[in-house]
């Protein structure tokens, strides 16, 4: 079954009326930050083509039930084609790292031919930033002649590092992370009753429905997040900057921690930049979550070095004048 589609309201719409008005593209580019929804929307859309049950003005009424949303849900279908790192075509190397050009010649020989019937097709680059050199090279070339029947749709977390020829020959839809009120009602379906460490989720969730779903269905998971979310919070609370370089030094090599931790630094921050502050350092507060959000874009973007980076953001939050502690 497809999971919900959680806000993007105004994307969606988007998307239905191109649709309805026969000027889809024949490549989209889905943008924005991890999590918030980007791959179950093209997963969807992808659906809308095939679902018997579906109104072709909104691919919200998708029946999501059905053996071809299931089979598309599950990356079965052959009309359906999703790439990343950790589904391929024909490279067999584990643990892959980026997306390795035989996959995209792979892609490429498919899309060759026409499909039976006429049939849609549509191909999706998920963590499209993560192709490599060559594969990005080899991709243009396939934007550049796709082939009948064809769309193709990629989706990243960081696109400034796509090529720009690549962002040039696509339509760019922005995602960003959902409103309160969505996810508070995504919430109610994920719980049978309210408990008391939902608010706290909620907020462990920063707008991204798919870490809130699994903040609910996994207990662990969730343990783990509010034990880093806690020792961030405390570190900068009490201004301990021993632990604060304790944790850049274990979250600068490893992606995943690097950037969980840099949400629960932006996130502190914008919780005590919405409180009260006295001494009118609610400037200085918001001036550092820029430079803080910047310094994250540079060790995404470029060869920077992410300990530093890391350490500064850190120290940043030190320096500020706080009335009292964030914890």
């Amino acid at each position: 079954m497809s999971s919900p589609l959680i806000g993007h309201n105004r994307q969606i719409d988007y998307i239905n009326k191109t649709r309805s008005r026969g000027r889809l593209p024949h490549a989209y580019l889905f943008h924005g930050s991890a999590h918030v929804g980007k791959l179950t929307i093209a997963l969807t859309f992808a659906q809308s083509f095939f679902c018997l049950g579906v109104k072709q003005d909104d691919i919200r009424s998708v029946c999501g039930t059905c053996g071809t949303c299931r089979a598309i849900a599950e990356y079965r279908d052959p009309n359906v084609i999703v790439l990343d790192t950790s589904h391929t075509l024909v490279s067999k190397k584990e643990n892959r790292k980026e997306i390795p050009i035989e996959d995209i010649r792979e892609l490429k020989r498919i899309l060759s031919f026409a499909p039976q019937g006429n049939a849609m097709r549509l191909a999706m680059i998920n963590e499209a930033d993560k192709m490599s050199e060559e594969a990005a090279n080899a991709f243009l070339k396939l934007l550049e002649e796709p082939g009948s029947c064809t769309l193709i749709i990629l989706i990243t977390s960081s696109r400034d590092l796509l090529l720009p020829t690549i962002i040039s020959r696509t339509q760019s839809i922005g995602f960003l992370t959902v409103p309160e009120k969505d996810m508070r009602a995504l919430m109610g379906t994920l719980r049978s009753a309210v408990r008391e460490e939902d608010e706290e989720l909620l907020t462990l969730a920063g707008g991204r429905p798919g870490i809130l779903i699994q903040l609910c269905n996994d207990a662990s998971y969730a343990t783990e997040e509010r034990l880093l979310f806690r020792t961030i919070q405390d570190a900068i609370g009490n201004r301990d900057m021993v632990s604060a370089l304790r944790i850049s030094e274990q979250a600068f090599q490893n992606q995943t921690l690097r950037e969980k931790t840099i949400f629960c630094i932006i996130t502190n921050l914008r919780d005590a930049l919405i409180r009260p502050q006295t001494d009118g350092s609610s400037l200085k507060i918001a001036q550092a979550i820029t430079r803080i959000d910047r310094i994250a874009h540079l060790i995404d973007t470029t060869n920077v070095n992410s300990r530093l980076g890391m350490d500064v953001m850190f120290l940043e939050c030190m320096k500020l004048p706080l009335n009292r502690p964030i914890a």
